[in-house]
């Protein structure tokens, strides 16, 4: 489909461009908004991402607790001192799987993709070791579902 989504932008422009790759897109049973299906997992995580971060926030219990390499599950895991190793971490796991989602798929998707692991990166660069701990093994656990 490439070759000939190529030949119609290098030979027409405007509406008859735009007629031909809509017929083009017809005939393939290609929709625009399968480039989006990546992103619905993530949509449908968000509200309970907001709900795990408003009850971890100021979760006392966690105050001191530790949980394999990180010392106390309230803060930012600081494993070599100013770094935070966790965050890196989960943007490694998300970049991973939108690789492997994505590699049949085209290169755009995959930007996409890792484009949204590097803004929770740095959102989430500086909160709880526990709450970043839930994001990374959600994703962990999704990507073997799926």
């Amino acid at each position: 489909m490439k070759p000939l989504l190529e030949e119609i932008k290098r030979c027409y422009k405007g509406q008859e461009r735009y007629y031909y790759i809509q017929t083009l897109n017809r005939q393939h049973n290609y929709s625009s908004f399968r480039s989006l299906i990546p992103i619905l997992s993530l949509l449908l995580q968000i509200p309970f991402f907001i709900a795990a971060y408003q009850f971890l926030e100021h979760f006392d219990p966690l105050s001191g607790v530790s949980f394999l390499f990180i010392s106390d599950l309230s803060i930012p895991d600081s494993f070599f001192g100013a770094i935070n190793v966790l965050p890196l971490l989960m943007t490694f796991v998300n970049v991973l799987t939108a690789y492997f989602y994505t590699r049949n798929g085209n290169v755009a998707e995959r930007k996409q993709m890792a484009a949204v692991a590097g803004v929770f990166l740095v959102l989430l660069y500086r909160f709880p070791s526990s709450l970043v701990l839930y994001w990374t093994m959600n994703n962990v656990f999704s990507f073997f579902i799926i």
